[in-house]
């Protein structure tokens, strides 16, 4: 190892995957052609669900490790992750993302110059893979990944956050009790405790959109289940402020649809209303598993 290298950090980054090899192996690839020396991380994929075998057009770099973890839940899976991680800091991605080759080095640059920051929250940045977006891809392009709103309350998607090692070792893990949602518990629980965290629009993982409606689906219902479990962590009157935020029309999705100069108005309306419906099928998810009538859905 020459000086340059052994002056840089020792990065763990941390994949979890559930169903999804084809996807992870697109990810891996992305890993594999980082500008960050591959002598200075390792990447650490969990898979959810043990079951579920690699396949053997699996090809993994000499520097990634598979481990199962077979609670549900892909908090579980990271901190599985975490127990075995040698980094000093943690580079947290998902199997459907594509981290952009400069990804760890843009992060560890901004680090080093910036000893006060403990985390960043980077760029998700959304790609169609059809020629013309449909009405469910026109909602993820306005809605999906807002990480920059995420940052300013203290917390980053998980598809692309970076974080101290030191952070983890002084204030916890992830709740892996919840299915969604853990990120956010994370992130502000910590910055709440005073980790600071910034949001950095050059440190880049590329995500497809999704194009199903039971995809959208999913992530929807999943989603309200983990917020519904953060509010009954804090109370009834948390649960019913989040109903009530639920009927209400999305003034913040508005705000932001029309904030968007990039996009002409008839997207813009497209996204709105998709967002509203989703809102709606929110709230109809959240009264099932408050009557027992549902089940929370995991990743």
């Amino acid at each position: 190892m020459n000086n340059i290298e052994s002056e840089l950090p020792f990065i763990s980054v941390i994949i979890p995957t559930y169903y999804d090899w084809e996807r992870l192996q697109l990810c891996v690839n992305a890993l594999n052609k980082q500008t960050y020396s591959v002598k200075n991380f390792e990447i650490i994929v969990v898979n959810n669900a043990p079951d579920d075998k690699a396949p053997d057009s699996l090809v993994l770099p000499e520097n990634c490790f598979l481990l199962d973890e077979r609670k549900p839940g892909s908090y579980a899976a990271r901190n599985k992750a975490l127990s075995i991680a040698k980094g000093d800091v943690y580079a947290f991605t998902d199997s459907d993302c594509q981290p952009k080759e400069d990804w760890l080095e843009v992060a560890i640059d901004y680090l080093k110059k910036n000893p006060q920051i403990d985390r960043i929250g980077g760029e998700i940045s959304l790609f169609s893979e059809n020629e013309k977006m449909n009405w469910f891809e026109i909602y993820e392009v306005f809605f999906a990944f807002p990480q920059e709103e995420f940052v300013q309350s203290g917390m980053a998607a998980t598809g692309n956050m970076i974080s101290r090692k030191s952070v983890f070792d002084e204030l916890g893990v992830f709740n892996e009790n919840l299915m969604s949602g853990g990120d956010g518990e994370w992130g502000r629980r910590v910055f709440k405790q005073g980790s600071q965290i910034t949001y950095l629009r050059n440190c880049v993982v590329f995500h497809p959109t999704r194009s199903e409606f039971k995809d959208i689906h999913t992530k929807n219902k999943r989603l309200a289940g983990g917020h519904l479990s953060v509010a009954r962590s804090a109370g009834k009157k948390s649960v019913a402020i989040l109903l009530l935020k639920k009927i209400l029309p999305p003034f913040t999705g508005i705000k932001r649809a029309f904030a968007n100069p990039n996009q002409p108005t008839k997207k813009k309306l497209i996204a709105i209303l998709v967002c509203y419906y989703l809102k709606l099928k929110a709230l109809s998810e959240m009264l099932s598993l408050l009557l027992g009538s549902g089940s929370e859905e995991r990743v």
